[in-house]
């Protein structure tokens, strides 16, 4: 998973990590909050970042992007398949998005969303060899919480396609701007504490033996989103 802190990012393209070792036969996913690609010098810079890394599949969260703009983003040649799901009617805030390599979306059977939800919730399968199954799920969370009821009802969703590709035997894999503090889940569950709402989602991920990647390679936990301050 690739969870975010509860301030709405505005970082940069230029501040995504810098330091994904290039090494061979490594299958790379990475997640994003772009907070806007409308303009084409963050297009062509968010590429750059997937090609200079290899990066296989990457995810983008708050494109705050027309469906007819979003086609544009990866329109000439190019090694990359890409998939949009936007809201047309209210840009701000919305937007979730996939790009893969092509070598990569050769195994891609089903490109998906949710009809309410589809500015915020995109996911694809992929059958690889092997008979191995990969449904990946990009997904962007409602970062307001007067948005409660909304929040809740895109949980049930996601958690739904989830258990629908576990029945199937799929390996899932989970990411975006989920606008939560998991520093802040940690010391609650510390404590003992009443879980928020909030992170409901999270837990029943935890409930269904999901792990943080963050949490694999570091020591202690950080929040995804920094002040350039």
């Amino acid at each position: 998973m690739n969870i975010t802190s509860d301030t709405p990012s505005q970082e940069d393209i230029d501040n995504l990590p810098i330091n994904i070792p290039n090494q061979p036969n490594i299958f790379k996913i990475a997640s994003s909050n772009v907070s806007g690609l409308c303009e084409a010098t963050k297009q062509k810079q968010i590429m750059t970042f997937i090609e200079t890394h290899k990066i296989n599949i990457m995810g983008l969260s708050e494109m705050k992007l027309s469906s007819r703009a979003a086609e544009f983003i990866n329109k000439h040649p190019s090694p990359y398949t890409s998939w949009w799901n936007c809201d047309d009617k209210n840009k701000d805030g919305t937007g979730v998005g996939i790009i893969m390599d092509k070598h990569t979306s050769k195994f891609v059977q089903k490109v998906s969303g949710e009809k309410d939800y589809r500015e915020r919730l995109l996911y694809v399968d992929l059958y690889m060899k092997g008979h191995s199954k990969l449904r990946v799920i990009q997904t962007y969370i409602h970062a307001n919480n007067i948005e409660k009821q909304q929040t809740l009802i895109l949980y049930e969703k996601i958690l739904k396609i989830i258990d629908q590709a576990q029945q199937n035997d799929f390996k899932i894999i989970i990411m975006g701007d989920f606008n939560i503090n998991l520093i802040k889940l940690e010391q609650i569950t510390k404590r003992g504490g009443t879980i928020p709402w909030k992170f409901s989602l999270i837990s029943k991920l935890y409930n269904r033996n999901f792990l943080n990647t963050f949490s694999q390679f570091h020591d202690q936990l950080k929040p995804t989103w920094h002040s350039g301050q």
